[in-house]
């Protein structure tokens, strides 16, 4: 699935594509917001299933009915019309989307054609294109202030605040504290050409379903 950096490298695509978004940090909160779940005490992989509203019995990370999956996820998100902010939910949607373009396109061929050492080599070429991408915003200090001040949106039948507040606290000062690029690796499998290629081809599509 895509790193957390993917996500917001889109959703700031969106932002210079989409003028009719109004609450741009509730918007980039929407972008991260269903990853929430992950960080809250006793969290399970399959957890966050329900919170990107996967269809049917596959483990969380190898779904394959995309297109049901992306119905459902479009469906459900109706649901919360006029009761959760509209910018929250279009980022949520963006983040779902690229999950499962991310399986679609990366996870799954990669697994079925490389096995555990060629997703070995992806997860390890995510990681170090997450940290390309962080080292792309000017000032990441604005970013954490920009989450931490939309971080009254949630989808409280399924997660809380509370859950986001985690989320924005592991990014601040565990995941991306200190992050640095590392001059000596090189991606072999998810390439930073590939990795824009994706960012470009997934923003079309969020742009296409909104």
């Amino acid at each position: 699935m895509s790193y957390l950096m993917v996500h917001l490298a889109i959703g700031h695509r969106l932002l210079d594509l989409c003028p009719d978004i109004n609450d741009k940090n509730a918007f980039l909160l929407g972008t991260i917001s269903p990853d929430a779940i992950m960080f809250r005490p006793g969290c399970q992989r399959s957890d966050k299933s329900t919170t990107h509203f996967c269809l049917g019995d596959e483990e969380w990370g190898h779904y394959t009915n995309y297109e049901n999956w992306q119905d459902n996820l479009l469906k459900n998100l109706k649901g919360y019309t006029g009761a959760v902010d509209k910018d929250f939910l279009f980022g949520y949607m963006a983040h779902v989307v690229t999950d499962i373009e991310s399986l679609r396109c990366f996870c799954n061929p990669i697994r079925l054609s490389g096995g555990k050492s060629g997703m070995a080599r992806y997860i390890d070429d995510c990681r170090e294109i997450d940290s390309i991408l962080l080292n792309d915003f000017e000032n990441i200090n604005e970013l954490w202030l920009a989450l931490e001040s939309a971080n009254k949106h949630c989808l409280a039948d399924l997660y809380s605040v509370r859950d986001n507040s985690l989320l924005i606290d592991e990014m601040k000062s565990k995941m991306y504290h200190n992050r640095f690029v590392d001059p000596d690796y090189v991606p072999s499998i998810f390439t930073l050409p590939r990795a824009l290629q994706f960012i470009e081809a997934v923003t079309n599509k969020i742009m296409e379903l909104s």
